[in-house]
């Protein structure tokens, strides 16, 4: 049976909305796909996303974060994942 931890992969796109983002990510690590890869595309947001993403990744190796330069956009942010996502299935 395959690991699919190996066929799957989760991109989560955010704008300004890190309480969001902190609720979303502890329902993620409490759950049975809490050892995937997770990585955060953040548009570039003036608020505390990067804290508190930066306060899961010390205790979740698996979670990657990358800060957009600038926004580019919520569908631009979505279509970024696609292209980054390296496993058969990408849940975004």
């Amino acid at each position: 049976m395959p690991d699919f931890k190996d066929l799957l992969e989760i991109f989560i796109v955010t704008d300004n909305r890190a309480e969001s983002l902190k609720n979303t990510l502890e329902s993620l690590l409490n759950s049975p796909i809490k050892d995937f890869r997770i990585t955060i595309l953040n548009n570039n947001s003036s608020d505390n996303t990067e804290d508190v993403v930066k306060g899961f990744m010390s205790e979740h190796k698996n979670i990657i974060y990358e800060k957009n330069r600038y926004n580019i956009g919520g569908n631009a942010n979505i279509m970024k994942a696609f292209y980054k996502a390296e496993k058969d299935y990408v849940w975004i």
